[in-house]
């Protein structure tokens, strides 16, 4: 009997180390808190915020090496408000109805960022579950501060029908999604297509809604040397406002140790509001140091092509790398408002303005990854 468990004991063992040189698991997270000074014409506030220069997360990560190429991977990824210690809650149908309906600051853990495994070769990579949308990584991959930061979010984005207004403006759940290899052939060296269906998975005989929160889109982007371009397109269905046809247009040039950005982002309904948006923008890394700084803007118009609300921010930021996984960071922004426009820098900022006034916001903060 114990040579029997013994063997069965070494078995195991071996198994597993078998499957540990083919499979590897990482547990990874960022934690960011500023202070943050918001003012406007009609609250002002002093808050510490989460993710304002990354979004704070916790996160775990599997591959496994099949051979020939081929890998399997398990991606869960999950909001964290460190100073408050809560969750950020999910969305199951990308619709107002698949909300958790958490009371704020009550919402628990969820793997609202990402969960979805993936099987990727030669083909390029197959992915299933909830993720980015094509259309919201054109705009993070071309904006120097990433679209990850709740205080300089572009407001071309953050201003959009889209963008924070729509629960998959930047992540769809029941998505399938396909990237295609980075390089597919010499002509095409450079160049990758992403593509991707989200289900708002209601009933085939919901009649108008029988399509509300699904989400196609694709993007395409092309590098050569210092200049990398790309373009995007999508369809929501929405039968409330009409369906919203997006388009985002975006670029950057490398010039030595500094970056520029550019970007421009249309929203159209059948018949709703529509909306242009535009950001322009630069990096520059120093040693340890890195500045940014953008403008960006929104322009909304009614379906009678009434001007109904103009934003335009302007933020610049700096961060002071003290190690590999440790920085020292601090921001300002000014979003001046016209056309009846009450944009703040970010809407749970703490302030409030009325229509045609400005908002001033400035922090200081520090992030930290593992």
């Amino acid at each position: 009997m114990n040579s029997f468990r013994l063997a069965l004991a070494t078995m195991v063992i071996t198994t597993s180390a078998c499957n540990a040189v083919a499979q590897t698991a990482t547990v990874y997270g960022i934690i960011d808190l500023g202070i943050t000074r918001a003012s406007g014409s009609l609250t002002s506030a002093t808050r510490m915020n989460s993710s304002e220069s990354t979004g704070s997360r916790l996160g775990f990560k599997a591959e496994e090496d099949m051979g020939n190429g081929f890998k399997a991977r398990v991606v869960l990824e999950g909001s964290i408000v460190p100073d408050s210690g809560v969750g950020l809650s999910s969305n199951t149908n990308n619709q107002a109805s698949g909300s958790a309906g958490a009371s704020a600051g009550s919402a628990g853990f969820t793997f609202n960022r990402q969960s979805i495994v993936g099987l990727s070769g030669p083909f390029g990579e197959l992915r299933l579950g909830r993720d980015y949308t094509p259309t919201f990584l054109a705009v993070a991959l071309y904006d120097p501060f990433g679209s990850n930061s709740s205080f300089v979010m572009p407001q071309n984005f953050q201003g959009s029908i889209t963008g924070i207004a729509l629960p998959n403006g930047a992540r769809s759940s029941n998505a399938i999604g396909y990237s295609t290899p980075s390089e597919i052939g010499s002509l095409t060296e450079g160049f990758q297509g992403r593509f991707m269906y989200g289900l708002g998975e209601n009933a085939s005989n919901a009649g108008a809604t029988a399509n509300d929160g699904d989400y196609l889109g694709a993007a395409f982007h092309m590098q050569r040397g210092p200049i990398d371009v790309g373009v995007a397109f999508a369809k929501y269905w929405l039968a409330a406002m009409g369906d919203i046809r997006e388009t985002v247009i975006v670029g950057t040039l490398r010039l030595g140790d500094g970056k520029l950005y550019a970007q421009y982002l249309q929203d159209d309904t059948g018949s709703a509001n529509s909306m242009r948006g535009h950001l322009l923008g630069g990096s520059y890394v120093a040693g340890a140091v890195e500045w940014k700084a953008t403008w960006s803007r929104s322009d909304t118009e009614s379906s009678a092509g009434l001007k109904i609300g103009t934003s335009n921010k302007y933020a610049v930021g700096v961060a002071y790398s003290l190690s590999k996984r440790t920085a020292l960071y601090a921001n300002a922004a000014l979003v001046s408002n016209s056309n009846g426009a009450t944009g703040v820098p970010f809407p749970g900022i703490g302030a409030s303005t009325a229509p045609n006034e400005d908002t001033r916001a400035y922090e200081i903060g520090v992030r930290h990854s593992f």
